[in-house]
Parts: structure tokens; C-alpha cells; sequence
């Protein structure tokens, strides 16, 4: 009464009637103890006056739950990775982003389902640090985050911060997230630059200059102050300073 049963006997039917040669068909035969799955091949042959038909069957279970295992895992990929604010990518060992999410194609201004290769979107000055993440992806399964920079697609640089965690290591691939770091990097620079042009004008002063904490301690003192009040500065007492 099953489908799969209907549907071979039309096959085999058919196949007598001189239609096909041969015909495959994949089935469920489940036991109470577990699911099975099974491949049949009929084959039809004329040995002198007699009509032959060869009948493999192929127990398909293993394979079968590997493909159930891949649609699972790209069914929770999806699930997780729409509409999520981090970069979730998988990509392999050679380069190879095998599938990422609407946040990596945002950050890299990909569109979706577009391929690219991250190792030729990075900046060369970064290849080595990636050899070294590598190595340890490949030794200990697993690497924390780390800063490096990608081209985007439009040819300016964007600072990320990526981690990730091997998920079949036969075939070189891992599962990253990646943090869009790009506006803190910005600040940090722009910081850099402030106190960078703060220190030069001030060093230049010919008057005394120091910068105290809430302790009035010397956190700073300029090269005026220096020259009049000789000793070591960072640190001590102004009042004791003067």
C-alpha cells in the first residue's frame, strides 16, 4: 500500500513491456528501531530465448542522514544568521567564503549570495597574521577575535574584528563571526591624531604647562615645565613639585 511500492510495480511493469532498460528507485523501509533507506536498480537482459531481469538493492541510510544532517545545519545557519547585526560567514582554508550573511554583505558591500575570496580582499600587510590564526584554527580547532582589515568591494578599508571555530576539518572550513570595528578604529585614530598635535604644540610652549588627575598629581608636563622643575615629574605632587 505504500507509494514508493505502487510506483515500482508500474516500473517494473513498464519494464516489461519493453519501455526502459533499466529503472532505479530510493525507498524508506523504517524498523521500529531505527530509519533505513534503500536504493533498487532493476536491470533488464535477453540471454538467447529468455528475458532476464537483474535486481540490486543498496542500503542508501548513511548517506541519506548525511543530506537530512546538511539540510538541518543550513536550515539553523539560516535561521541564526537572517537578520542578525554580526558577520556570520563560512569560508575555507584557501580563501574560499563558501556562505555568508546579510551583515558580512553589508560590512563588505557584497550583495547577497555573491561570492568573493577573502584572502584577495585583505590588505597584504595582514596575510601574515592570517598564516598565524591559521595555523591555530588548524592545531587547536578554535580562534578568539582578532583586528585585521578587508577591502570592501568599492576599494575603501574596513577594520573588523573575526573569530571562529573549524567545522569540518576535512575539508578546511570554519565558522566565523566578524564585528564591524571600522567606527571605533576611526575614534581610536582620531585620538591618536588629537594628542599627537596636543603633545607638539604644547612641547613648542615657552611657558610652564602640566596636567594634573583629580589627586593633583602630574600626569603630564611639557618641556618648559620640565626645564624649570627638574626631578621626576610623572606622578608626584604638584604641590610638592612647585
Amino acid at each position: 500500500g505504500a507509494p514508493e511500492a505502487r510506483h515500482f510495480l508500474e516500473a517494473f511493469q513498464t519494464l516489461v513491456e519493453n519501455q526502459p532498460a533499466t529503472f532505479t528507485l530510493e525507498y524508506p523501509c523504517h524498523s521500529p528501531a531505527e530509519k533505513r533507506w534503500f536504493r533498487v536498480r532493476v536491470h533488464k537482459t535477453e540471454e538467447s530465448d529468455e528475458t532476464l531481469y537483474l535486481v540490486v538493492h543498496e542500503n542508501i541510510t548513511e548517506r541519506k542522514r548525511q543530506l537530512e544532517l546538511q539540510e538541518k545545519n543550513n536550515a539553523l545557519f539560516e535561521t541564526i544568521t537572517t537578520g542578525a547585526r554580526v558577520g556570520i560567514l563560512v569560508a575555507g582554508f584557501d580563501g574560499r567564503v563558501i556562505e555568508h550573511n546579510r551583515a558580512v554583505s553589508e560590512m563588505l558591500g557584497y550583495n547577497e549570495g555573491e561570492t568573493f575570496d577573502w584572502r584577495s580582499i585583505t590588505p597584504p600587510e595582514y596575510l601574515p597574521q592570517d598564516e598565524q590564526v591559521a595555523a591555530q584554527l588548524k592545531k587547536e580547532g578554535s580562534a578568539g577575535l582578532f583586528v585585521k582589515e578587508f577591502w570592501r568591494k568599492d576599494g575603501t578599508r574596513i577594520t573588523v574584528g573575526i573569530g571562529g571555530k573549524v567545522i569540518d576539518p576535512l575539508k578546511g572550513e570554519v565558522l566565523c563571526y566578524m564585528i564591524d570595528l571600522s567606527e571605533k578604529h576611526e575614534l581610536e585614530l582620531q585620538f591618536s591624531e588629537a594628542q599627537r598635535k596636543f603633545a607638539a604644540v604644547s612641547e613648542s610652549m615657552r611657558n610652564p604647562l602640566v596636567i594634573c588627575d583629580s589627586n593633583l598629581r602630574i600626569t603630564y608636563a611639557n618641556a618648559a615645565f620640565r626645564t624649570e622643575f627638574t626631578g621626576d615629574l610623572l606622578g608626584s605632587s604638584l604641590a610638592r613639585s612647585l
